[in-house]
């Protein structure tokens, strides 16, 4: 949402879900999201809840994806792969575990990026994932020349959405081609002003 107050909002509502039953996790997970969303200064409260929220449910693989990723920030490689192994063995179908190659590119392990965008390209609904893990994974290595087929495949099965464009600019920044990357950012500027990993996208161009 964009409402001025929609942070607020989400926050009240996911306290309301903590008093209401605190032994639920998602409501936990509900109150961390709305803490890292609201403002940067809030991570150790959001991890506090995403935590409560494992610790209610271990074996929760949305509590699970959560810790992952905390583990990822903050560069402790190690448990982050002990949770992401955890999430794989509960629900390897998933979409959380057939996009593990992302777990990689944020932690700028391009080849484990690689390796794990299989398991993402082995299935249609998260085909455009897998495509988009090795991409970025190219950049990393600096081999533009398959960056940008695997970009120009995202854009094919996934024109109307902002990852192709995204690309194009990674690719142009990482290139030294200022003028491309620009006219890049520009063609997906309405996405990255509501959807924060397109704004993330836009941050890692400049």
């Amino acid at each position: 949402m964009t409402d001025k107050d929609a942070n607020e909002r989400a926050e009240w509502y996911a306290r309301q879900a903590v008093r209401l039953d605190p032994n639920l996790a998602t409501a936990h997970l509900a109150l961390g999201r709305a803490f890292v969303r609201s403002s940067a200064t809030r991570f150790r409260e959001a991890t506090r809840e995403n935590l409560a929220a494992v610790r209610l449910t271990p074996n929760d693989p949305a509590a699970l994806y959560t810790v992952v990723g905390y583990f990822v920030a903050t560069g402790d490689l190690r448990n982050a792969q002990c949770a992401g192994d955890r999430l794989v063995r509960i629900d390897p179908s998933s979409s959380d575990a057939k996009t593990r190659g992302y777990w990689y590119v944020n932690s700028v392990d391009p080849e484990g990026a690689l390796q794990n965008s299989q398991w993402a390209l082995s299935s249609p609904d998260t085909e455009v994932a897998g495509h988009d893990i090795r991409a970025v994974a190219y950049v990393l290595l600096g081999n533009m020349a398959e960056a940008n087929g695997e970009a120009s495949r995202v854009t094919q099965l996934g024109p109307n959405l902002y990852l192709g464009k995204s690309l194009k600019a990674e690719i142009a920044a990482a290139s030294g081609d200022r003028a491309a990357c620009q006219l890049a950012l520009k063609s997906f500027e309405s996405d990255a002003d509501r959807n924060h990993w397109a704004a993330m996208r836009q941050a890692f161009c400049y």
